[in-house]
């Protein structure tokens, strides 16, 4: 329907995997930024968060790991304040990863201990050994 947000971003959303396709990704990061925008406008905590971690990938693959690391973050918030604690235990693991590469070791192992004390809060073993191992690593440097 014309004019429905969802409907708006879908298409941004379709625009920017042609630009990924196309290799053109400053500009599908710009659909990206720009259906964010509607998704956030609209409350659509689940699609926000798939646009950011399409953002977040392609940040990566362009060595900008600082952006990707903001877009997990802002992934981890929008889970958080919507109560999906699966969800912001693993962006809390990944924020850990972007933590080793761009701010240090010291900021990569606190990630990995707040991700170990949630995922053992939700009973999730593998997530909680995953973490470990990730907190292990960081723990070497």
């Amino acid at each position: 329907e014309a004019g429905d947000p969802s409907v708006e971003a879908l298409a941004l959303r379709l625009v920017a995997e042609v630009q990924v396709q196309s290799k053109c990704l400053p500009a599908a990061l710009s659909a990206l930024s720009d259906a964010k925008g509607v998704l956030q406008g609209c409350g659509d905590v689940r699609g926000c968060s798939q646009v950011l971690q399409l953002m977040g990938t392609i940040h990566e693959t362009l060595g900008d790991n600082r952006e990707s690391l903001r877009c997990t973050l802002e992934r981890r918030s929008a889970f958080k304040a919507a109560g999906w604690r699966d969800e912001e235990a693993a962006a809390l693991l990944h924020s850990a990863t972007l933590h080793g590469k761009c701010t240090g070791a010291h900021d990569a192992a606190k990630a990995a201990q707040d991700a170990i004390a949630l995922f053992k809060e939700l009973g999730d073993k593998s997530g909680e050994a995953s973490a470990m191992v990730a907190l292990a690593n960081f723990q070497r440097f």
